[in-house]
């Protein structure tokens, strides 16, 4: 009896590691985008001030954290998110001309996101 659950216990041990890529477990897997757009969008130029930034994410999610790069240096923005939800409207505090980078940390479905968003603002 010993002898058949010895190859049983390996097999199951095996195609458990199998369901994952090589290297990642899965609270390390994530999907390519979840950040459908953004206004001002990523890449951008766009005429000054910039009032708000509307974040719309592909699913529901909640933001955790942003905080806005630009020339007067780094400033973190409140952000009250009361749930899971896709659409983010932040208000800014009327960025004007120069190069901006937005970080943003979200978390969805128990998996943690971020990413980066450049815009400039023009005269």
């Amino acid at each position: 009896m010993r002898n058949f659950w010895v190859p049983a216990l390996r097999l199951m041990t095996l195609s458990g590691c199998a369901a994952h890529p090589p290297g990642k477990s899965p609270e390390q897997a994530t999907e390519v985008r979840i950040l459908a757009r953004s206004t001002p969008a990523d890449g951008s130029t766009v005429a000054g001030p910039v009032d708000n930034l509307q974040l719309v994410y592909v699913r529901p999610a909640r933001l955790l954290e942003v905080t806005v790069e630009g020339p007067d240096g780094l400033s973190p923005t409140m952000v009250n998110a009361v749930g899971e939800v896709t659409d983010y409207s932040i208000p800014l505090p009327g960025l004007t001309s120069g190069n901006y980078r937005v970080n943003w940390r979200a978390s969805a479905a128990g998996r943690s996101y971020n990413g980066v968003l450049k815009f400039t603002v023009g005269d």
